[in-house]
């Protein structure tokens, strides 16, 4: 009686709540009750729906099942596998490898299918005859493989005959079964010595250019660096810089190069400039390479010896960062990361390492009689640099650091004539000695066979052309 006298209790609450509300209050009163309404619904069937699909999916799958034919596909893939398995029974009669990053020849040779047992004694025997320490990453060997029935040979088993192309180098082997091992001989092989000429234009950048034009990225580099001094590559090459390089190469009697010789002739056409420089090869064989004129290339010393740097503070009168005071600054810093390589200026003997108070970490080379150069505030020196050691040109012999009296990393260089401090900005004019006397009528009958050479090749190319457009 309780319970109902309470819930009746509370429905008259209720309506006399209803009845109290405004007319608008009660038509968002049914507007929320409807809407509610319309939730439980969609909710209920939404659960209906789920649980009729499962039930029927299993009886949807199951239909096609009786239709497939398996043993078509078991077949096929049967048959694939067995001749896979087959093939991989055999070595391949001819076989190409490129060295990779901790390869040897006893990996190599295990990896084409020979016994761990018989690689490292056929390695041994190879070594006689080629240092086998010497192989290196990107370098192609190739192996050719036979019997003498000419039939397959099982992996495992030796074959009758091989020969390894590395190099220029061709080793031959043949089985000799009383000693269960190979006879090898080195084979005489002709190899022949060859020049091209690529030209184009630097419409893809020079570096592409050229080697779409079959320059390789070595002669390519090589390029680049002979002419650096001169030319800013990154600023001043446009689409329609014009470059001409002449190499000579080394190839086999078969056509098969072997390896890259030196640059013969390089020019250049930039901002209505023209470079053109030849190589020149003393009666030591010593290469260095010359304007047409016997000009040298390479300056005397370098007014920048370092890479990726600016200059901080320039060379005269200043107010010293540390001291405070007005003095002379005989030379010229170049801030730079700490770490950067440090080059030789030009050629010389290095006349002093060592630690000062105030240069830190520096190093000194006598150049000639005339100049020396000094770099100081070095981190370290390069390995190897010592007092009466030749270095030359472009040579790493340290790197930048902070040491000494030094407010950050930098190199400090100086330039000096006679012992006197100069301007390292305007040593530009000073050039190595041009060729006179019989060094420069040697390099003149030089330049005469580089240039034939060049028309060759020009007129070579120039028949290409006109047969491809034919």
């Amino acid at each position: 009686m309780y319970v109902y006298n309470v819930n009746y209790q509370m429905i008259l609450n209720s309506m006399h709540y209803f009845l109290s509300l405004t007319r608008l209050e009660r038509i968002n009163f049914f507007l929320f009750g409807f809407a509610i309404f319309c939730i439980t619904l969609s909710f209920i069937f939404n659960i209906q729906s789920n649980i009729s699909s499962s039930i029927i999916k299993p009886i949807s799958i199951e239909i096609p099942f009786s239709q497939i034919n398996y043993n078509e596909d078991l077949d096929e893939e049967s048959e694939n596998a067995i001749e896979t398995i087959s093939d991989a029974q055999f070595l391949s009669n001819e076989y190409s490898y490129t060295v990779q990053k901790g390869d040897s020849l006893i990996k190599i040779l295990s990896e084409i299918g020979f016994n761990s047992s018989n690689v490292y004694s056929i390695s041994t025997q190879i070594n006689k005859l080629y240092d086998v320490s010497n192989i290196y990453v990107g370098q192609d060997i190739k192996f050719l493989f036979s019997s003498k029935d000419g039939g397959k040979i099982k992996i495992g088993d030796l074959p009758d005959n091989f020969t390894i192309h590395i190099d220029s180098k061709i080793i031959d082997g043949i089985y000799n079964p009383s000693k269960n091992n190979y006879d090898l001989k080195l084979l005489k092989q002709t190899i022949n010595s060859r020049s091209k000429l690529v030209k184009g234009y630097a419409r893809e950048g020079l570096y592409n250019s050229a080697v779409s034009q079959g320059a390789s990225p070595g002669i390519v580099m090589e390029y680049i660096k002979m002419l650096s001094d001169e030319v800013n590559f990154k600023r001043d090459v446009k689409t329609d810089s014009e470059f001409k390089i002449l190499f000579d190469y080394n190839e086999t009697s078969e056509g098969k190069k072997v390896s890259n010789g030196n640059i013969l002739y390089a020019y250049l056409s930039i901002n209505n400039k023209k470079y053109e420089i030849y190589q020149y090869k003393d009666s030591k064989g010593n290469i260095s390479y010359y304007y047409g004129d016997g000009r040298n290339l390479k300056s005397a010393l370098l007014s920048k010896p370092i890479k990726n740097a600016r200059i901080s503070s320039g060379f005269g009168m200043r107010i010293h960062p540390i001291s405070k005071r007005r003095t002379l600054h005989k030379g010229v810093d170049y801030a730079a990361r700490t770490g950067t390589p440090i080059l030789a200026a030009g050629n010389g003997v290095v006349q002093v390492v060592r630690y000062g108070a105030g240069y830190g970490k520096y190093l000194a080379i006598k150049h000639n009689h005339r100049y020396s150069t000094l770099y100081a505030h070095m981190s370290k020196f390069k390995p190897g640099i010592k007092r009466g050691i030749a270095v030359k040109q472009g040579q790493v012999i340290g790197y930048v650091g902070s040491t000494g009296n030094s407010t950050g990393a930098h190199l400090h260089y100086e330039i000096r004539q006679y012992g006197k401090p100069i301007n390292p900005i305007k040593v530009k004019p000073l050039i190595s000695n041009p060729l006179a006397g019989e060094k420069l009528v040697a390099f003149n009958n030089q330049k005469k066979r580089i240039n034939g050479t060049l028309h060759k090749e020009n007129k070579i190319m120039l028949a290409k052309n006109n047969s491809s457009q034919k």
